[in-house]
């Protein structure tokens, strides 16, 4: 099975919002860590050395991938973005948010076994919803944007067509290669060992692409990462200030990946493509 199915990272421009991300809020999934003796000798994953508090992101990203093609897994990715301050230097370059609303986009991927899978993204601030689903027999595609929305059923014996490209991997690497590690600890969870990292960065890097890195800036960033032994992030919570041409905005991600899943979601629109056949851009 292709890795790119669970590497996740959306590369969005958002705008607006009014709270952040409430990283010790209630049931979200989020382990309780307490500090843990450190062992003699270096255990820490692929890529993580907590002794020193070095991390190596290619190895660590490679060492995520081995261990999301091991087996079942549901990945959430979650970006926010809300204004914080108004610039005003002119004209604005492509792609700058310009509301001071807040703005949402999340993805979620759930794999339980061959060949069955899950995949979902929407997009509030420009109204797009896309989904497939498919059970081993029959793979169902959603399709929700501005024009209408049209669903298809097609029998299916395997893994439908990876709804996500490789390149969505390698944005937890940019993000771990353009923050400084300022502390890494071993931590124990009521599910065993973690190691937490915590980084910080102003580097434009963040923003991934050569053109958000050439018309916009970065401060304040923030990353923290939950991490296996085998080097599975279970959690990162990325913060940092966007600085554009129309003002400052505060900009939030979240990544949680939880494992051995048993159950694949099974949307409404799921039911209604089984029970009315192939529809296109009906509202």
């Amino acid at each position: 099975m292709r890795r790119a199915v669970l590497g996740l990272a959306v590369l969005v421009v958002l705008s607006g919002c009014t709270t952040p991300f409430d990283a010790d809020s209630g049931g979200d999934g989020v382990e309780t860590v307490t500090p843990a003796s450190v062992p003699s000798g270096f255990d820490g994953p692929p890529g993580v050395d907590h002794q020193r508090d070095v991390l190596d992101p290619v190895a660590l990203v490679a060492a995520h991938e081995r261990a999301l093609d091991n087996g079942s897994a549901a990945v959430r990715f979650e970006a926010r973005r809300w204004q914080v301050a108004n610039r005003s230097y002119g004209f604005q370059s492509r792609g700058e948010p310009i509301s001071s609303e807040e703005r949402l986009a999340t993805e979620t991927v759930v794999r339980t076994g061959e060949p069955t899978v899950f995949s979902r993204y929407t997009n509030d601030s420009v109204g797009y919803t896309y989904g497939t689903w498919s059970n081993g027999t029959h793979t169902v595609e959603f399709a929700d944007v501005p024009e209408g929305i049209a669903r298809t059923v097609s029998p299916s014996s395997s893994r439908p067509d990876e709804p996500l490209d490789l390149a969505r991997t390698s944005t937890l690497g940019v993000w771990f290669n353009n923050s400084q590690v300022q502390a890494i600890d071993r931590t124990e969870t009521a599910k065993g060992v973690r190691y937490r990292v915590r980084a910080t960065s102003d580097d434009r890097g963040l923003l991934g692409s050569s053109a958000e890195r050439t018309h916009n800036g970065v401060t304040n960033g923030t990353l923290v990462a939950t991490i296996r032994p085998d080097g599975l992030v279970t959690d990162l919570r990325l913060e940092f200030t966007l600085l554009t041409r129309a003002g400052n905005f505060r900009t939030a991600y979240r990544y949680s990946v939880t494992t051995d899943v048993e159950t694949l979601p099974r949307p409404s629109w799921v039911e209604r493509t089984l029970a009315r056949g192939n529809t296109s851009l009906d509202s």
